[in-house]
């Protein structure tokens, strides 16, 4: 932890290196989770509606909106320029003025419980996830703080990370003495989030392709022992004038009345495992029918890969050859 003058300082240095685009502080880290919260009063909310609610906290420098491409969709961000912003300043996420229950929030006072003194709110930012996609966004406050900023974030040119950590750790043991640099990539950080959903469609997906491959092979097998049974009736029917594709659309038909009749049982039960499975998500799609009939129309299209061949090459089988193989 640093005061003013030293982040300031710290940051500015960070800067003199060309790969280094933007940097910024806060008190929390993202992904995380945010810990701290506070009771309100607020312009034009009851006190009662007051008492039993409350908001996240998260105190910031003037860069991180910028730096993390959070969008003001109201107001203002925090400036240099308006130097009262320190001490009167205030940002709301959409989350915290759909609480309030205000139609505008900018110009309107908010009381945080445990700093003694009114605040102004000058801006509203745009609703993003500071914690996990697992969480609801929650009802936010943002300050500007000169002190207890513990998390440094610096946007970088991707074209040369080595060099340009290298700056960053020669910067960073110039300021801090007393504790070793380290750090992490906010990518990588969120991907970790999900590491147990990724697993969970890695093994499914690997347990699909063995299911398909089983299914075109048992398919495969069936046709065979099909075309082989009806060697007979294939011989009569192009000896009556059937044409290659009558003769390939009986062999198929019944394995794609079969994949329909599949296709109904395994819908319902999709649609139950897969939803269950996107209630840990607070924000997630629909289940809609379109992926249901997708899903369907490649599988028929399997189907008919699989099994159109053998069909097909016992179609342009001479008539008199698979005679005389239904004759045996």
């Amino acid at each position: 932890t640093m005061d003013r003058a030293a982040l300031d300082a710290f940051n500015n240095e960070l800067m003199t290196h060309s790969s280094i685009i933007r940097t910024a502080s806060s008190n929390m880290k993202t992904p995380g989770w945010i810990s701290n919260s506070t009771r309100y009063r607020a312009q034009d909310v009851p006190i009662e509606e007051d008492a039993r609610k409350s908001m996240k906290i998260i105190r910031i420098n003037h860069d991180f909106f910028k730096t993390m491409e959070a969008e003001i969709v109201e107001g203002r961000d925090f400036s240099r320029a308006h130097p009262a912003d320190m001490e009167t300043g205030l940002i709301l996420n959409e989350a915290a003025v759909a609480q309030l229950g205000w139609d505008h929030a900018i110009g309107k006072w908010m009381e945080v419980e445990w700093e003694g003194q009114r605040y102004q709110v000058i801006g509203v930012v745009k609703d993003f996830h500071f914690e996990s996609l697992h969480r609801k966004i929650p009802p936010t406050i943002f300050i500007l703080s000169a002190t207890n900023l513990h998390w440094d974030y610096i946007k970088i040119d991707a074209n040369d990370v080595a060099a340009t950590l290298a700056h960053i750790e020669s910067v960073y043991t110039k300021f801090v003495t007393d504790r070793d640099f380290t750090y992490s990539f906010v990518d990588e950080d969120v991907t970790q989030q999900y590491l147990a959903d990724e697993k969970f469609t890695e093994v499914f997906a690997a347990f699909t392709m063995l299911a398909i491959a089983l299914a075109c092979l048992g398919t495969f097998g069936l046709v065979s022992f099909s075309a082989e049974r009806k060697s007979g009736e294939i011989g009569i029917r192009k000896v009556l004038g059937a044409s290659v594709g009558d003769v390939t659309f009986l062999l198929i038909k019944e394995f794609i009345t079969l994949l329909l009749v599949a296709s109904l049982i395994a819908w319902p039960l999709t649609y139950f495992f897969m939803n269950d499975w996107i209630q840990d998500f607070v924000y997630r799609t629909s289940i809609g029918a379109e992926a249901f009939a997708i899903a369907t129309i490649l599988a028929l299209l399997v189907a008919i890969g699989t099994t159109g061949f053998r069909a097909l090459k016992a179609a342009l089988v001479n008539p008199v050859e698979s005679l005389r193989d239904g004759v045996r």
